[in-house]
């Protein structure tokens, strides 16, 4: 009992991280950067980030999320929730590691830093944090990617490690969100580093 209710938890958790991160551009108090050119995947220079290129891995699924375009692969045997018209993958013999995808549109005047900053203030104000909040860039498939890692305390004793996986394209955020209980974690490291190389367009 007390795991199903982890699990339904655990659940609620990740569906409200994503939304933390996509109203992150409504909290920057007005900061927007009139300075477009990092909202793009073509100025930024790429050689001087880590690069995370697509592999094929054998026992994945590819799912194509219909409302934004965004692809992802996850692992085969991860099953599917429906959550308020919101597609879940999750693990099912492992409590908590879950992802979904989410997309919307931002500003036109707004770059891509300021999205990531914003969206990271957000989630420090919407969620107790346990430790900092840590970003960099990424060569995601040739494009520019910010990673966001950071654990967010379920209760006094549990933390869920998240890893979040941003991209823009033609004004548009697409959100990949990654969560796994922080004592499970090494479980899944490479499934999660799987998934992150396999998110596109």
């Amino acid at each position: 009992m007390k795991k199903d209710i982890l699990k339904k938890s655990l659940i609620v958790l990740i569906m409200l991280i994503s939304v933390v991160v996509l109203s992150g551009c409504g909290n920057n108090n007005g900061e927007n950067n009139t300075n477009n050119e990092n909202n793009s995947t073509t100025t930024d220079d790429l050689s001087s980030l880590p690069v995370y290129n697509m592999e094929t891995v054998e026992n994945y699924t590819e799912y194509k999320d219909e409302a934004s375009g965004a692809i992802v692969n996850y692992p085969s045997g991860w099953e599917t929730l429906d959550q308020d018209g919101q597609k879940l993958f999750r693990d099912s013999t492992l409590t908590g590691a879950s992802l979904n995808i989410n997309s919307a549109d931002i500003p036109e005047a707004m770059s891509f830093d300021a999205f990531i900053g914003a969206s990271i203030e957000g989630i420090k104000q919407q969620m107790t944090i346990d430790g900092d909040v840590a970003q960099e860039w990424i060569n995601l498939n040739g494009r520019k990617a910010a990673k966001i890692d950071y654990a967010a305390k379920q209760t006094d004793s549990t933390n869920v490690t998240i890893e979040q996986i941003v991209f823009i394209e033609n004004n548009k955020a697409y959100i990949l969100t990654i969560a796994v209980l922080s004592d499970n974690y090494d479980l899944v490291k490479t499934d999660i580093e799987n998934i992150v190389k396999s998110f596109r367009i």
